[in-house]
């Protein structure tokens, strides 16, 4: 999948250093639920998504975000889907945010789920506090429908935490025309 600056591609053996280094960096992991890795833990986590992209049928797309001008890999995407429904999570190496990539990829992602895998209903979670995720959920259409409370356990902050739940629906990206990216 290509967007006007991205590749969403299946991930490799290579990617252990690039993946790494998003996948160990405090400030990167501050709002997920895992983390930091250490370098066994990237290892099993790529050896899981190279497996789980060979099942068929495939009801999860964890995809590496590579940077076309450089080739680098930035961060990586990921949807599950269930009985018409999924679910969108990305994560971003730090010295990429602010540039777009996340709203670029989400919205690339969301545009195959309802195109490709004729999803009725997509949605994200992310920590309230964190205020970049949910600003990417917004540019891509989704509206929050509810702050789920002392729902999330931060390894950052070693406590329960509140999360948004943000939603978009097919009916609402195909009234919208959500995305804004071309796909090459």
């Amino acid at each position: 999948m290509e967007t006007i600056r991205l590749i969403l591609r299946e991930y490799d053996q290579n990617d252990l250093e690039s993946v790494h280094e998003y996948c160990h960096d405090p400030e990167v992991l501050k709002y997920m639920l895992w983390g930091p890795n250490s370098l066994h833990d990237t290892q099993q986590f790529i050896d899981m998504v190279i497996s789980e992209s060979t099942q068929c049928p495939r009801s999860v797309y964890n995809l590496a975000i590579q940077e076309k001008s450089s080739g680098e890999l930035i961060g990586g995407i990921s949807l599950s889907h269930h009985q018409g429904e999924g679910e969108i999570g990305w994560i971003l190496n730090r010295k990429t945010w602010g540039q777009g990539y996340g709203t670029e990829a989400a919205q690339a992602m969301i545009r195959f789920g309802f195109e490709s895998l004729e999803l009725t209903r997509i949605i994200a979670t992310c920590d309230t506090e964190n205020t970049g995720s949910s600003r990417i959920m917004e540019k891509c259409g989704m509206i929050q429908i509810e702050v789920q409370k002392q729902i999330r356990l931060s390894s950052h902050f070693q406590t329960m935490r509140d999360q948004q739940l943000f939603e978009i629906t097919r009916a609402s990206y195909l009234i919208n025309n959500t995305h804004n990216t071309k796909t090459v």
